[in-house]
């Protein structure tokens, strides 16, 4: 019950909070160097890590499951150097989606890399 509680706070406290600004876009993220590029992209990717082994824990089942793919495909031997240019190319290849979240756009170059049919808008 607890728990639920939590959850729900977060919820409604992100409901009003919220600015649609506050993440970094495509049109950021290509302002950046490399190196800022790179540590963004292997913190997305690390996150999405630390995601699966809470879902793999015995903690309540959360929006983690989304990132198995992610998780399963990244495990099949990729590397970060090979993340960054898997992003980067998406990035040059697909510019009208440059003024979305770079997390979600980060979503779709991994999708795209390891062959997933569609990733929501």
């Amino acid at each position: 019950m607890l728990y639920r509680l939590r959850v729900w706070m977060i919820v409604i406290f992100g409901l009003f909070c919220y600015d649609t600004n506050a993440a970094v876009s495509g049109n950021d993220w290509n302002s950046w160097n490399a190196s800022l590029k790179d540590a963004y992209i292997s913190g997305v990717i690390d996150t999405w890590g630390a995601a699966e082994v809470y879902r793999l824990s015995d903690k309540p089942p959360g929006p983690a499951n989304n990132f198995t793919f992610l998780t399963n495909c990244a495990k099949s031997g990729m590397t970060y150097p090979q993340f960054d240019a898997i992003v980067q190319k998406w990035m040059d290849e697909n510019p009208g989606e440059w003024h979305k979240s770079m997390t979600f756009l980060i979503l779709k170059a991994m999708a795209n890399a390891c062959h997933l049919q569609k990733v929501a808008p």
